[in-house]
């Protein structure tokens, strides 16, 4: 199933979208493995101590690292278009030296407030003993993004995600069932599990080093690279201030239910967000082929024929994000009571956070368009303003219904995200988005 990765010649759109989805699904499926695995010997309180640690370390590495996704894809597109190879391996070497400086920094800065909050009496022995040793995690992170973000720009999505989607989960499961079946020697805490991660981490890292460089040999040649560094810095930093708002948007309900609720309540609601990413891994599969396309036609300032293409997209998107929907709706409790008996009391938060996802589908890859088609700082501002928005609600919601509240909060903030999007993208870029654009542009016609 996964010969394709090492094909070098140039698969057609829907082998590409074929093999995103693939590596997605076969993703999916090991990562509900590893969740059922861990809800079931761990159980919802110590899986939920477990998760609040990730999610810091994860949001960290993606706070240093998301936002240079789609700078790297225009940016590379753009230089291989007109074959300039040089500045490409100047790029990455830049980009190298910046994820070790700001890691490392992020690592140690970490330490630093463990080591006050433990000494004053702020963070229990149980907590402080999980989180030191989730730090490592960080440059990990970022080395596989950043990875994937230049698979991406030369149409390799599937090979991208491989890395983080794939390969670590299974690295997850081995090492879990070795951990479980030397009950004597090792008994399986939310310790030893951020153990586990961080070799699976490390081995996921290695291995997407090694998979750019088959796609990207002219990276390890000794000739001298060049560099653009103010044109880089002027297209990536915008793209901070989006990557903030985005890590609200997706990360903070977790952190923010870690101050309200117990940690059943958030081994709940994130058991809930992996089932809901099923939609999502959808989307971002055909996202990730699309992102190039859509890079290639600003480069040539070809606006009609993106919005045929998009047309066609959003169609295909949405025949298969809706039914799987839909499935979710209804079988949600079945699908819950897998990971736990406790679980299954997550069903209304499963389907509040599941219309959330339908609405984000309508609508399309709005942001990838904002990003590419040079609207970075508007795509700034109104990432930044929905965070704000996203925060303020949750803060508010989470008090009165807990982890209820956090999904309710979610869906309001999808809504004025993406059709605050999708307006933009009308009134600066003349792109007509959503479901309905098919429908519009062909009465037009």
């Amino acid at each position: 199933m996964l010969s394709f990765f090492f094909k070098k010649s140039k698969n057609k759109e829907p082998f590409q979208i074929f093999n995103s989805l693939s590596v997605k699904s076969f993703g999916a499926l090991l990562a509900f493995l590893v969740q059922i695995i861990l809800t079931n010997n761990l159980g919802a309180e110590k899986f939920g101590i477990y998760i609040l640690a990730i999610t810091w370390m994860i949001v960290i590495g993606t706070f240093l690292s998301s936002f240079l996704h789609l700078p790297i894809i225009r940016i590379v597109s753009d230089y291989i278009i007109k074959k300039k190879y040089q500045f490409i391996r100047g790029f990455k070497q830049k980009l190298n030296i910046y994820i070790c400086i700001s890691s490392s920094l992020s690592i140690i800065a970490i330490y630093l407030f463990l080591y006050i909050f433990f000494k004053s009496n702020y963070l229990s022995y149980e907590y402080f003993n999980i989180f030191i040793y989730s730090p490592p995690i960080i440059i990990l992170i970022c080395f596989i993004n950043i990875n994937k973000s230049f698979l991406f720009a030369v149409s390799r999505s599937a090979e991208g995600m491989f890395s983080e989607l794939v390969l670590r989960p299974a690295i997850m499961i081995f090492l879990i069932l070795v951990f479980i079946f030397s009950y004597e020697l090792i008994y399986p805490n939310p310790k030893n599990i951020i153990l586990m991660i961080t070799i699976s981490y490390f081995i996921s890292m290695i291995f997407s080093f090694l998979i750019l460089g088959i796609f990207y040999k002219n990276l390890y040649i000794k000739k001298k690279s060049k560099f653009e560094e103010n044109s880089w810095i002027k297209i990536s930093t915008p793209f901070i201030f989006v990557s903030i708002g985005d890590l609200m948007i997706s990360r903070t309900d977790v952190l923010i239910l870690g101050v309200f609720v117990n940690s059943k309540d958030i081994a709940i609601y994130f058991t809930s967000m992996l089932l809901v990413s099923i939609i999502s891994m959808i989307t971002n599969s055909i996202d990730g082929v699309l992102a190039p396309k859509f890079a290639e036609y600003f480069s040539k300032k070809n606006y009609k024929q993106t919005q045929l293409y998009f047309n066609k997209k959003i169609i295909i998107i949405n025949l298969i994000t809706i039914p799987i929907s839909l499935i979710i709706i209804f079988f949600g409790s079945e699908i819950l009571s897998i990971f736990g008996k406790d679980f299954s009391e997550g069903k209304s938060i499963l389907i509040i956070l599941v219309i959330s996802q339908i609405f984000h589908s309508i609508i399309g890859p709005v942001g990838m368009l904002l990003g590419i088609y040079n609207q970075q700082y508007n795509l700034a501002k109104i990432t930044i303003f929905c965070g704000l928005i996203y925060l303020t609600t949750l803060i508010t919601l989470i008090p009165i219904y807990g982890a209820e509240g956090a999904a309710i909060a979610r869906l309001i903030t999808f809504m004025i995200f993406s059709t605050s999007q999708a307006y933009i993208v009308w009134k600066k870029i003349g792109i007509m988005t959503s479901i309905l654009a098919p429908i519009i542009n062909f009465t037009k016609k």
